[in-house]
């Protein structure tokens, strides 16, 4: 136990000071750690959320832009380390790490739908090719949304059993922007 929280701090502060490739080490040394201690796997789920908080990071940082095919391989690739993370932070069973893992991964969804239909139109596109184009858009989009809403209704869930965190209202409110009609009367 006294190991896993020295290299949580030490993690932390590195992180503090910007160090995060020392930082994601430590965390990752962490999660290495075998210990039946509580106080570990809270730790253990915390470097999760934190190593997920960067790759989400990463991921925001890669634009579809033309050509789309590289940066849409980049952007997923970094959207699935994230996902992972926050997958593990999820799973924890801790209650403000769960709500927490889980809101980020809705948001995740949310965010690569997004960025799907926004993505840019490559050039040269007769106005057909570019309306099938944008069809086919939504629908690569259309099932991140579909989690996206699942994953905020699990933690709308929670709510229904006293657990009311700051997570579970940022995911009544997103519920409230994807899909108005359906959760304005929550």
């Amino acid at each position: 136990v006294e190991e896993a929280e020295v290299r949580y701090a030490l993690a932390r502060a590195l992180q503090d000071l910007g160090d995060h490739e020392m930082a994601n080490a430590q965390f990752a040394a962490l999660l290495d750690l075998v210990a039946a201690s509580s106080r570990v796997h809270t730790l253990k789920a915390r470097a999760h959320l934190a190593l997920g908080e960067w790759w989400r990071q990463q991921y925001q940082q890669v634009f579809l832009l033309a050509p789309l095919k590289p940066n849409l391989k980049e952007k997923s690739t970094r959207l699935l380390r994230a996902q992972g993370h926050f997958e593990q932070a999820a799973d924890s069973g801790i209650s403000g790490i769960t709500t927490e893992a889980t809101y980020h991964l809705a948001s995740l969804n949310a965010d690569f739908a997004r960025s799907l239909i926004d993505s840019e139109r490559p050039s040269g596109m007769s106005i057909e090719e570019l309306e099938e184009f944008e069809l086919l858009l939504e629908d690569q989009a259309f099932p991140f949304e579909e989690a996206a809403i699942a994953q905020y209704r699990v933690n709308l869930g929670r709510m229904a059993k006293g657990l009311n965190d700051r997570w579970v209202v940022a995911s009544l409110d997103a519920l409230r922007k994807l899909s108005p009609a359906r959760f304005t009367n929550h």
